[in-house]
């Protein structure tokens, strides 16, 4: 069986852009994800299936301008020590949100004009120029990054291997945004970080899942353990807060 291999460019840079998009949480992980107009959610990876000790979580996809920030998550711990002030608060710095738009123009130019230049066959000049206004978006956006290095918390060492990896593989591109934010330092607690951030609904559906998983922890344990007995404290805080 012959496979084209032009028909398999297509798939290989959305790979690629998923592939940098998907991350491995430890079981003490959770994500916090910030979405329009400011509002956030959390994000869990799935708790009855690890890879290699690890959980999956994939970025949305079709959402490449949304900060994602990884944060510890021990319901026990958090919720019998005293809520304490963070050197580093889970936060977005607008200097992060600037690069929303260029980074919606690249994901638009990779998976829109590409595929339409290439698989259209709209000859070679207007796949050319497609590339040529990609590779422009890239350098615009890493020229913003550059100018807010420090904000951003990149050393020129830091942003010169950011340049180099986006400008080598663009579908890692469409991911700067996430990459900024997922590079950022946190030590709030998860926990702490949703009570402040989250609203409604988002911190409704975030307690709801805290608490299955304390009771999935549970099912493993011994029922007279220390652990078990501050799962079971952590348990009952939820459930009173969700009332």
């Amino acid at each position: 069986m012959h496979i084209d291999a032009e028909l398999l460019i297509g798939p290989a840079i959305a790979v690629l852009y998923l592939k940098d998009g998907l991350l491995m949480l430890k079981s003490d992980e959770a994500v916090l994800v910030r979405g329009w107009r400011g509002r956030w959610r959390a994000g869990f990876g799935p708790r009855e299936w690890r890879l290699r000790g690890r959980a999956p979580w994939l970025c949305n996809p079709f959402k490449p301008q949304q900060p994602v920030l990884r944060l510890r998550w021990d319901a026990a711990a958090a919720m019998a020590a005293p809520s304490t002030s963070a050197s580093a608060p889970a936060d977005v710095p607008g200097d992060l949100l600037v690069l929303g738009p260029w980074v919606g123009v690249i994901w638009l130019l990779l998976f829109v004009g590409l595929p339409i230049a290439f698989y259209a066959h709209l000859g070679l000049p207007v796949l050319l120029a497609v590339l040529a206004e990609l590779y422009a978006a890239i350098a615009i956006a890493l020229v913003l990054v550059y100018r807010r290095r420090d904000a951003l918390g990149l050393t020129r060492r830091m942003f010169g291997v950011l340049a180099f990896e986006v400008l080598a593989c663009a579908p890692y591109a469409a991911n700067l945004v996430r990459r900024l934010s997922l590079s950022r330092r946190v030590d709030e607690d998860f926990v702490a970080a949703s009570d402040r951030l989250l609203k409604g609904s988002a911190l409704a559906a975030m307690r709801a899942e805290s608490v299955r998983r304390i009771d999935y922890e549970l099912e493993a344990l011994d029922a007279d353990s220390p652990r078990a007995r501050a799962l079971r404290d952590a348990r009952g805080r939820f459930d009173h807060e969700h009332r």
